[in-house]
Parts: C-alpha cells; structure tokens; sequence
C-alpha cells in the first residue's frame, strides 16, 4: 500500500508519542480509504470537527444499515424512525469519539494535519 509523505509524518509523530495502535488510531473504514488511494489523516491529527463528521457518519450508515435489515424493519419500525434513530446514533458515538482523539491530540501536543509538513 503506497504512503503519502505527509501520512506517514503523522504516523511516525503518533508512534512516538506511543499512540499508534491500529486499532486505536485508525478504524477500518479509514484504513479502506487509504487503500483505495484517498489520504485521509488519522484520527488524533484530523481534529474535533473532523472526527465527529467521519466518526459519527461511519458509525451511522455500518451501525444504521445492520439494525435496519436485521431488527427495525422486522419490528415494524419506519424508517424515518429508523433514520433519525440512526442519526442521533451517529451524532452521539461521532462526539464521543471526537472529545476522545482531541484529549489525546492535545494531551501529547500533536499537531493538526493541515500543520504537518513532510
């Protein structure tokens, strides 16, 4: 798998700082991104805003989509119900997770990615 310069900066800060653990620093979805050549930047440099957007709509659409077919839609639900459901969901996790990777970010004094130079 190619590596742009600039990830492979915050890769190399977050294994210094010891925070890179693949399971921590970088979620499957971001990992499927990278391999198909889009450079999204790990979760501790990608900042609050960032991580709540992708956090949260990750975890919506797997989350949402598995519910739908294997609960909701058995249970009678609508899916307006089941889309707003889902989106407090996605909001919710997407803050937790945000607030997590920026006291982690702030904690080891790692910069954002848009301050990273290569």
């Amino acid at each position: 798998m190619d590596i742009s310069p600039k990830r492979a900066a915050a890769l190399k800060l977050l294994t210094a700082a010891g925070l890179f653990r693949p399971a921590d620093a970088n979620s499957p979805v971001a990992k499927l991104l990278w391999r198909y050549k889009i450079d999204l930047a790990p979760a501790y440099v990608r900042g609050f805003w960032g991580n709540l957007t992708f956090r949260g709509t990750a975890f919506a659409v797997i989350w949402g989509m598995g519910m739908w077919f294997f609960f909701w839609s058995r249970q009678g639900m609508s899916p307006s119900g089941g889309l707003a459901t889902t989106a407090v969901g996605g909001v919710a996790y997407g803050l937790v997770m945000a607030i997590y990777y920026e006291r982690g970010r702030r904690k080891h004094h790692l910069p954002l990615w848009r301050d990273i130079n290569p």
